[in-house]
């Protein structure tokens, strides 16, 4: 069986592992390992929403995280984001009058610009009759598979697609992987691994015997509105005392998805059927210029981090285990933070940096499809 060397080997392929590959695979021996394909998890199912301040964080540190977003954007920060696409670079809040005096410190904190005069669709542009008011943030919004791309696409000689068989240990290190993808075989040693797989990450807590909160995911729920005729103009906020966030992407098949998101879905009703009954509803009573009636409707379901159940922050998840380490992003805004504490301890942990490049003779790994491009999703009209 082959056994090779690293520095640091990664496992999980969205956007956190790939970060930490980019900052990490300059001075050291680096392998990422993905089972099924790049940001198939909870990445693209994000809608590339960068706040400049969010519950996670505060305004300051806020500030500077959309700082760092924008310099790896022009292609002078720690990663280089210069072929990312930028959907839009700003997102609009739409609340209606009674929502807007619960609202008061909400607007403040993030500053938001009430707009008198507001172009709602990219193309054409066509009077709308405006319910509510609308206010503006300036914050980017991010294509992510481009983003996705933009991380990977230097370092493909190291990203691979296999499964882990087996965790080998030595006392209560960590030793090494043993990977497998069809017949072949491979164990990886390696001075410091880095475990940011998502769902994945629960059997690492338990290889690695990390006591962990009994629940630590949760299931999220998006819906999604297909061969809808215009495009929003930047991601929009619908607040009707939750926030309910909405973004537009071009289609395939004609037309634009537009991809509704928010921890509110999951108690707007029971069922999938009854969420989408209920939404065409807050749909069409912002947006009363728009037919919806050839549209079609479908729900998405991923996991996200439990955040009510673990520690006092909000900012991201980390647990540390001898060489280990297993985390999670609090949400895409929060990833450059992430990032900085585990190669900030990576690069402590590591013996001597290795030069070799390494080949485990597994293939590579493929980019995932937005949940919009799934084959095997249904929808409802």
């Amino acid at each position: 069986m082959k056994k090779v060397k690293a520095n640091i080997v990664i496992v999980g392929g969205g956007i956190a592992g790939l970060w930490m590959l980019n900052r990490l695979n300059k001075k050291y021996s680096v392998v990422l390992i993905e089972n099924e394909a790049l940001g198939s998890g909870q990445t693209l199912y994000s809608q590339g929403l960068i706040l400049p301040r969010s519950q996670e964080v505060g305004d300051v540190t806020g500030r500077r995280i959309q700082k760092v977003w924008r310099d790896c954007l022009n292609g002078f920060g720690d990663v280089d984001l210069r072929t990312s696409k930028i959907i839009s670079d700003a997102q609009t809040l739409v609340a209606s009058k009674g929502v807007l005096a619960r609202m008061s410190n909400f607007m403040k904190s993030f500053k938001y610009k009430h707009l008198e005069d507001v172009e709602v669709y990219q193309e054409p542009t066509i009077p709308v009759e405006k319910e509510g008011q609308f206010y503006q943030l300036k914050a980017d919004v991010l294509d992510m598979r481009s983003v996705l791309e933009s991380l990977a696409k230097h370092h493909m000689r190291d990203i691979y697609k296999a499964d882990i068989e087996e965790y080998l240990h030595e006392g209560t290190k960590l030793k090494a992987l043993k990977l497998k993808q069809g017949g072949h075989h491979v164990v990886v040693e390696s001075d410091v691994f880095i475990f940011t797989a998502g769902k994945g990450n629960l059997r690492a807590l338990q290889e690695l015997g990390i006591k962990r909160p009994q629940k630590m995911t949760k299931e999220q729920t998006s819906l999604m509105v297909k061969s809808v005729p215009f495009a929003l103009n930047g991601a929009y906020t619908l607040s009707n005392g939750e926030n309910m966030y909405v973004s537009s992407h071009a289609s395939s098949e004609g037309g634009y998805i537009w991809y509704i998101s928010g921890p509110w879905l999951n108690k707007l009703a029971e069922t999938d059927l009854d969420r989408i009954r209920k939404m065409k509803q807050i749909v069409k009573d912002t947006f009363s210029d728009i037919s919806f009636e050839e549209c079609l409707w479908s729900a998405v379901h991923y996991a996200v981090p439990q955040q009510e159940d673990w520690a006092t922050t909000k900012r991201h998840k980390v647990y540390y285990s001898g060489n280990s380490v297993v985390a999670w992003p609090a949400n895409l805004t929060t990833v450059p933070l992430l990032a900085d504490e585990i190669v900030t301890w990576a690069k402590s942990s590591v013996k001597k940096p290795l030069v070799q490049d390494l080949d485990l003779g597994f293939p590579q790994a493929s980019y995932g499809l937005y949940p919009w491009e799934s084959p095997e999703r249904n929808w409802h009209r």
